[in-house]
């Protein structure tokens, strides 16, 4: 992995902000800003969900029906997924019976439940999208869109590629390299409040279409109202 960017980590120190981790990819490296797991469902089977993003999004949609709250959020969700230079990553995780979470997960486009044993216990499913180039546009000098113009978005991520985790009390924290894409990097997580799974369907990261169908589904926000 390359050498983290020393501006960085110097601002991270006086601002007394630590990062929840880094990622390096062909344009570079830059700080995680979001990084949270969520219990879910896939295939069936019980699973846990790694996400993580160099720019700022909640964890879920506000439980409140407060409208100004709804726009907000899905405002931070816009950003990430159509500004220029976002990157957002998500890995399920699989495990066989009780095999312990700790541990490493080879990355695999076919990755499931099922297959696992005592000598494989492990395996992960990944998603990845970022915008390398955006056109940004306002109206009446007030609202500012962003239209992507280079993106990159790969569901799900072929292997080679891993994931290294360990827990530290509610916290997940790890290692990845995405061989396939020469993406690597690092994070710590926080869990998600309880009921907030349905953020990967609103993301959309592994599309209407998967797992079953394999389809990718596209940009989720095609179906959201820009506030």
């Amino acid at each position: 992995m390359g050498r983290l960017p020393l501006l960085s980590v110097l601002v991270a120190a006086a601002t007394g902000c630590a990062p929840n981790g880094w990622i390096r990819t062909q344009h570079g490296s830059d700080r995680i800003r979001t990084a949270f797991h969520i219990a879910t469902d896939m295939y069936g089977s019980p699973a846990t969900a790694v996400v993580i993003s160099n720019s700022h999004f909640p964890c879920a949609l506000p439980s409140q029906p407060d409208p100004d709250a709804i726009t907000a959020a899905e405002r931070d969700y816009y950003l990430a997924w159509n500004r220029e230079g976002s990157v957002v990553m998500a890995f399920v995780l699989f495990t066989w019976d009780d095999a312990s979470w700790d541990g490493s997960y080879p990355v695999s486009e076919a990755a499931s439940p099922y297959g696992l044993d005592e000598v494989e216990p492990r395996v992960a499913l990944a998603a990845y999208r970022a915008v390398w180039e955006a056109e940004v546009s306002e109206e009446d000098g007030l609202y500012r869109e962003y239209v992507p113009v280079v993106e990159q978005q790969v569901i799900p991520v072929e292997s080679p590629g891993n994931v290294d985790i360990q827990v530290e009390d509610d916290a997940l924290t790890g290692r990845f390299s995405l061989d396939s894409l020469d993406v690597s990097g690092t994070f710590s997580t926080k869990p998600c409040p309880s009921g907030s799974g349905n953020l990967l369907d609103y993301l959309d990261l592994f599309g209407a279409g998967l797992p079953d169908g394999r389809e990718d589904s596209g940009n989720p926000y095609l179906e959201v109202d820009s506030p």
